[in-house]
């Protein structure tokens, strides 16, 4: 056998061989490296899509509620709890607040009301009539 510097071409032929395996499992480490390195960006991106549809969701969800007014026409027999009861809604609390709150409107004193008047009703929608 030849030498090559005091080393046999054997030797040197099973010391290329250990190079090109090392060299070999560094590119798969680096591949693997990059592999998981995409699928956590790929999941943080998949994670943040999922938390900003919820938030839309929610935030849609959460309809705000305008308050208006309206004149209504008072019949012959109507009561202002009637009136009430036809135009109430969550957002106006209870019944008794919501008839105190009618009658400071239209400055009424007791429960007297008269048919062939207009009184103004304070009502919430989720529609926007501006």
């Amino acid at each position: 056998m030849k030498t090559v510097t005091g080393k046999s071409v054997k030797s040197i032929k099973r010391a290329n061989d250990k190079t090109r395996r090392i060299g070999t499992g560094h590119r798969i480490n680096r591949k693997l490296k990059r592999i998981a390195a995409l699928v956590l960006i790929f999941g943080m991106i998949v994670s943040l899509g999922c938390f900003f549809s919820t938030k839309a969701a929610k935030a849609a969800e959460q309809t705000e509620t305008n308050k208006y007014y309206t004149s209504v026409l008072i019949e012959e027999g109507d009561t202002l709890n009637e009136i009430a009861s036809r135009y109430i809604s969550p957002e106006c609390g209870n019944r008794d607040d919501y008839i105190l709150e009618i009658r400071n409107i239209n400055h009424i004193i007791g429960d007297e009301i008269h048919a062939g008047c207009y009184i103004v009703i304070p009502y919430y929608s989720t529609d926007d009539k501006i």
